[in-house]
């Protein structure tokens, strides 16, 4: 998810201006949503208080992704590929991820014991979302016209 995030920083970053102290935000921020997720499942963490956590962290980046600056630097892109690819690379963060917060809810909010099916679901998940994530940002990079990249 680190990653992911970084790739769509730099997508804004591309068209737009955004600071660099964005990247680092959202990258810590992602770092830690992964982390409490695990600390939860694992039990190190009161499965609960991790969930909630990690979800507000997910929340933030949502948050990033859909009112904060790299919204604003890709809405006044005159590039129509790059718009798009956002648009979808963005859904994919929203409902892609949202399998991982909605298994850490079965877990910390019922008595489900994962016996493995919590962990297939989560790695079918996740290559299917990098799947998504990585078809998209070739598929914009390929349809983004010739000489007219902004360099910002």
């Amino acid at each position: 998810m680190p990653a992911l995030v970084a790739a769509l920083y730099f997508l804004a970053r591309n068209v737009g201006r955004v600071s660099v102290s964005l990247f680092w935000r959202l990258l810590i921020v992602s770092v830690l949503m992964v982390l409490f997720r695990y600390l939860g499942e694992a039990g190190i963490v009161y499965p609960t208080l991790a969930f909630l956590i990690s979800l507000a962290f997910w929340l933030y980046v949502l948050g990033e992704l859909f009112f904060g600056q790299m919204e604003e630097a890709i809405s006044k892109s005159t590039i129509t590929s790059t718009k798009r690819g956002y648009f979808w690379l963005r859904l994919i963060v929203t409902i892609g991820w949202a399998i991982y917060p909605l298994g850490s809810f079965v877990i910390s909010f019922s008595a489900y014991t994962d016996t493995g099916g919590l962990s297939v679901a989560y790695n079918v998940a996740a290559f299917v979302n990098l799947m998504a994530f990585g078809l998209t940002v070739l598929t914009t990079a390929m349809m983004a016209p010739k000489g007219e990249e902004n360099a910002s």
